[in-house]
């Protein structure tokens, strides 16, 4: 861990000790828990604990140690400059008993990807498909699970994807937009997909890493994606557009099931979003309680978004 993880992890330990005297002192046990606006951190910082095994997330908004014992013993090893005990094993993954409830039909690629993620050796999948065919639904419930990250292949540069690899160690890769990855990052991409390794050389410093990781990517085509990348997935499924009726029911549920939306306002919001865009009608959702909310908001897409040219849909 770096200095700043350490740091986090030591301002997390004191806050879980604090409370849990406090609860025992009004006779409500020692089981606390606590949100990012508490420690304080962004969630990129907490989930390198997460990956390290040494934070567990609760729900969307709480988290805790898995062990402070172990979170202490990380903290001592790295003041005292010895090799770090390795972390408790993160458990294996448990499947949300509702993943994939807001996609519509693709039973078979359901089955499929949950068999995928309980494998004990890494397995690849490429989805594929024009806007509107859930590619983005599947990746984004499959980020649910523990030990997943997510990723748009046009950031990927940007923030350094080996980068991410070494400091998340992520089971489960999911890169959105493949087709937009820089090819600098098909290195490491290719490396990670056919050996497990990742590897760097930077400034004469080199490092190396294996990982047991899955990797799940989408993209609208294959048109110009390399042959090599392409042979790396051992499976390439073909996803055809959502019908209007197929995106509304998914609407409807994304918005019910993942946003807390009431039913009905969530089947207005499907209605007046034409686009057949899973992501505009989540924003309106976040903005909007009311149907003149959804209204006004929509209103204003309309009149300044270009009529939504060039935005990618799921």
């Amino acid at each position: 861990m770096d200095r700043e993880t350490v740091e986090l992890l030591e301002r997390i330990i004191e806050l879980e000790e604090r409370r849990a005297r406090e609860f025992r002192e009004r006779g409500l046990g020692d089981t606390v828990f606590w949100e990012l606006l508490d420690v304080p951190a962004e969630f990129h910082q907490v989930k390198k604990l997460i990956m390290a095994g040494l934070v567990e997330r609760l729900g969307r908004r709480w988290y805790r140690l898995r062990s402070r014992e172990e979170a202490l013993s990380a903290v001592r090893a790295f003041r005292e400059g010895t090799p770090s005990p390795p972390a408790r094993a993160a458990p294996e993954p448990e499947i949300p008993e509702d993943l994939f409830a807001p996609v519509v039909g693709f039973e078979e690629i359901k089955d499929l990807l949950r068999t995928t993620l309980r494998s004990r050796k890494p397995t690849h999948v490429l989805l594929i498909g024009p806007p509107s065919s859930a590619k983005t639904l599947m990746l984004t419930e499959i980020a649910r699970v523990p030990g997943a990250f997510y990723c748009l292949g046009g950031s990927t540069t940007k923030v350094g994807l080996v980068d991410q690899l070494f400091d998340l160690q992520p089971r489960y890769l999911l890169i959105d937009e493949l087709e937009k990855m820089d090819r600098r990052d098909h290195v490491a991409l290719l490396s990670l997909m056919e050996t497990g390794i990742v590897k760097e050389t930077k400034h004469e410093r080199a490092r190396e890493m294996a990982l047991t990781t899955n990797v799940y990517a989408a993209c609208n085509s294959t048109r110009g994606l390399p042959p090599e990348l392409l042979s790396r997935f051992h499976f390439k499924l073909s996803l055809p557009e959502y019908s209007r009726e197929e995106f509304e029911r998914v609407a409807v549920a994304t918005l019910t099931m993942r946003e807390g939306v009431p039913e009905e306002l969530a089947r207005y919001i499907a209605r007046r979003v034409t686009s057949g865009d899973i992501r505009e009608a989540v924003g309106i959702a976040r903005n909007a309680s009311t149907p003149e909310e959804v209204d006004r908001l929509i209103a204003i897409k309309r009149k300044y978004g270009g009529g939504g040219k060039g935005i990618e849909r799921i």
